[in-house]
């Protein structure tokens, strides 16, 4: 085989997988657009009875943390303790529950600005059309949040 011929069969296999590539993103951007956040609802995965924690259009992305910044959500849903790992403790971050059955939830953003950072793999989700899912990651969902950049001027209980 001559070095053209091998160039050439490699530029071949190099667009083949491009190509698949591209497709994929696409498929994967057609699955998060198809739900809105604000058709989602979030309900405890602990709680026996339904306890709707928020709809999908109460999360926000900021970095890489989905939060919860709805002062009322958080002030009538969410137990705040201390975090178990003395680290986390020394940072000021603490653990959520379900103020209902004490399912973990998540933490908290380090201080100044302690908002709850929620765990979807603690929620069941519930679409528009009724059906409900149990997602483990963020990067699974088939919704997208809306993404903040400046974290607003919350304080919570």
């Amino acid at each position: 085989m001559s070095v053209d011929d091998f160039l050439g069969e490699v530029s071949i296999i190099q667009e083949c997988v491009l190509s698949k590539r591209s497709l994929k993103e696409e498929r994967q951007k057609q699955k998060k657009s198809s739900n809105e956040a604000s058709d989602v609802k979030l309900y405890c995965k602990g709680c026996v009875e339904d306890n709707l924690v928020c709809q999908g259009s109460d999360v926000y992305k900021f970095k890489t943390n989905h939060l919860l910044v709805d002062p009322e959500i958080v002030n009538s849903k969410l137990e705040f303790r201390e975090h178990r790992d003395e680290k986390k403790r020394e940072l000021g971050i603490k653990k959520i529950y379900c103020r209902r059955c004490k399912q973990d939830w998540g933490n908290t953003l380090p201080p100044p600005k302690c908002f709850p950072v929620i765990k979807i793999d603690s929620f069941t989700v519930e679409y528009g059309d009724g059906t409900r899912k149990h997602i483990k990651k963020w990067s699974k969902t088939d919704f997208t949040l809306q993404t903040i950049n400046k974290l607003p001027k919350i304080t919570f209980n």
